[in-house]
């Protein structure tokens, strides 16, 4: 159940991502990202399924890949993407393409 309270949560969520683009940090997690809310990390992550049936993570990764596209479609040369996208590998960042693309 969506409530006033997991609405700003939300909102406060999308604006550290907008805003402040956090998710261009390798070192970003879940528990990080509920500390700068100041909410718990449980609490975060039940808000963010019950609302869009993903994770943290997964939400992480898409922005950072959104970001990556944007990149590339600049000039980008791709080998340097992962890094300027916030993944911590080139690896990590293909493995994140399959999971939310394919």
């Amino acid at each position: 159940m969506k409530t006033p309270y997991s609405s700003i949560a939300l909102l406060e969520m999308e604006a550290l991502f907008e805003n402040r683009k956090i998710y261009l940090r390798s070192e970003i997690t879940p528990s990080l990202i509920a500390d700068l809310l100041k909410i718990k990390r449980r609490r975060l992550e039940g808000i963010v399924n019950n609302s869009f049936g993903l994770s943290i993570d997964n939400i992480v990764n898409m922005y950072r890949l959104q970001y990556a596209r944007q990149l590339l479609i600049s000039g980008e040369k791709y080998d340097s993407l992962w890094e300027k996208s916030g993944f911590s590998s080139r690896v990590d960042m293909e493995r994140a393409f399959e999971n939310i693309v394919v």
